[in-house]
């Protein structure tokens, strides 16, 4: 083999090395490609999962955010509230006349209306008594010997968590029978008691509500609602409200009806939008009265009695009483004329 030859055969070689070192680095060059796309997907997905842990982090933080609010609503709200009657209770508010004791003036309104009522309401002057079955004001209607009767309200001027403690231990257990307790009956008449000195007392009278424990106990504030009625602009009955357990509490109200054209909703449709704004549900007409006579009176009251149905009030009581005398007349409801009477009767009776 020649010089020429063997030069020809080394030069096949060379090329032939120059081309796999080509191909390989080739290839290298591609798989370095491969890589940094890898790397690059990598880097993605770190990012990634990086901003969905990020994510999740918010959604945790959110999350306890909201259970805490809930926490709090619940708090201020309170548990439901039971479940509403079928129909609204209907009954008086009956003061006595003369030497009358307070059975005999109920009686002598029963008598009036021809069948017995379903709510009573009484008031204690100063401090609940230890014994609410032998007090005067209470033991006609503690006996239990009215079976038509579904509800007691009843209030006291003002008591310790202990006093309202043994006086509600004190009430005694009746079939079908609630009370509605309340504590400084209308202290927005005359602004004779501050907003924030209202709230406390009601903060002891819940109290004392939740350690005794009993279903058939309601605890009740009672309001004039005269404050939104007559665009008083110094306050407003939302100073004198519960801020706390507000599906418990029973809004009482004590609207009255002095001229014939005053409805349920003129009298007191702007106090309950304050209590419902606020997140309280429950309410009632715990005093109420008219002054028209014959068939006026009569058509004012069933009108009062629808709505105030219709808007879910528990229960309503009429005031059969002399005070706020208008030429003798007061707001009894034989001074209203038998229209009144028999239109009275007949929300109870049908």
């Amino acid at each position: 083999m020649t010089t020429l030859d063997l030069l020809a055969q080394a030069t096949q070689a060379a090329q032939a090395d120059a081309d796999t070192i080509q191909a390989a680095t080739a290839v290298m060059l591609a798989q370095r490609d491969q890589i940094a796309e890898l790397d690059a997907l990598t880097a993605a997905q770190v990012v990634t999962l990086a901003e969905r842990d990020a994510v999740i982090r918010d959604q945790a933080a959110t999350i306890s955010a909201q259970a805490a609010r809930i926490a709090e609503l619940e708090a201020i709200i309170g548990p439901p509230p039971p479940p509403p009657a079928p129909t609204m209770l209907i009954g008086a508010s009956v003061q006595r006349r003369g030497a009358e004791s307070w059975a005999q003036a109920l009686d002598r309104f029963e008598d009036l209306i021809g069948v017995e009522v379903q709510a009573v309401r009484r008031f204690i002057s100063g401090r609940p008594p230890a014994n609410p079955a032998t007090h005067s004001a209470l033991a006609d209607v503690l006996d239990g010997k009215r079976t038509a009767l579904r509800l007691i309200a009843v209030s006291f001027t003002a008591g310790t968590v202990d006093e309202i403690v043994t006086f509600l231990r004190g009430l005694p257990v009746i079939d079908k029978l609630r009370y509605a307790v309340a504590i400084r009956h209308e202290p927005d008449k005359e602004l004779r008691v501050s907003g924030p000195d209202f709230q406390a007392m009601c903060d002891d009278l819940i109290t004392a509500v939740d350690i005794v424990g009993r279903d058939d106990v309601d605890p009740m504030f009672v309001l004039m609602s005269w404050l939104e009625r007559d665009g008083n602009p110094t306050t407003s009955s939302l100073d004198y409200m519960p801020r706390t357990n507000l599906n418990r509490w029973i809004m009482g109200l004590d609207p009255y009806f002095g001229k014939d054209e005053n409805t349920y909703d003129s009298q007191a449709g702007s106090t309950i939008a304050l209590w419902r704004g606020l997140g309280g549900r429950r309410i009632a007409l715990t005093e109420w009265g008219v002054k028209s006579t014959g068939q006026t009176a009569a058509d004012q009251i069933t009108g009062i009695h629808a709505d105030a149905e219709e808007d879910g009030c528990e229960f309503a009581l009429y005031f059969d009483s002399a005070e706020g005398t208008n030429a003798g007349a007061g707001w009894y409801l034989d001074m209203r004329g038998p229209e009144a009477v028999a239109a009275f009767a007949a929300a109870i009776t049908t």
